[in-house]
């Protein structure tokens, strides 16, 4: 096998850039390869395609900062959501925590929770827009024109 006209599978048509057309390799990597084996070949290969449809499997838990950060909320904004007496509460926000039972020990979110609320939140404010985005729209322009005195 020449590694110059290497043409990846389908599974790792999306690494590569050009779409899974022959990729050709810088002259110093291949003459690395050159005395390689075809089966060691086969193993980088099917190495390259296990990288490229692998997903984490098992649930993450992170840190509030950077499920704060995932969210794109602030920390105070977080917590109105978790309280049931804020206006702002939200009972679909993913709650929280802690990795002790001391009061010093950390807050956690589990990962995925944080994403799903993101996409459901997002899928939410497409068929919003969808619906009834034109009265949004202007209503957002009239606020702006407010904002820099036009009206």
């Amino acid at each position: 096998m020449n590694l110059t006209t290497y043409k990846p599978s389908p599974v790792t048509t999306g690494i590569f850039k050009d779409g899974g057309a022959a990729t050709p390799l810088a002259s110093s990597s291949v003459s690395a390869f050159e005395e390689l084996s075809e089966q060691d070949l086969g193993r980088i290969r099917r190495l390259f395609e296990l990288c490229a449809t692998t997903t984490p499997s098992t649930p993450r838990a992170i840190r509030r900062r950077r499920a704060l950060d995932l969210a794109g909320i602030g920390k105070s904004h977080s917590y109105n959501m978790e309280d049931e007496k804020s206006p702002s509460y939200d009972p679909t926000w993913p709650r929280s925590f802690r990795l002790g039972t001391s009061a010093n020990a950390p807050v956690v979110f589990w990962e995925h929770e944080v994403v799903a609320w993101v996409q459901s939140k997002a899928a939410a404010a497409e068929a919003l827009r969808a619906v009834g985005g034109k009265r949004r729209v202007q209503r957002a322009d009239v606020t702006r024109q407010r904002m820099s005195g036009g009206v």
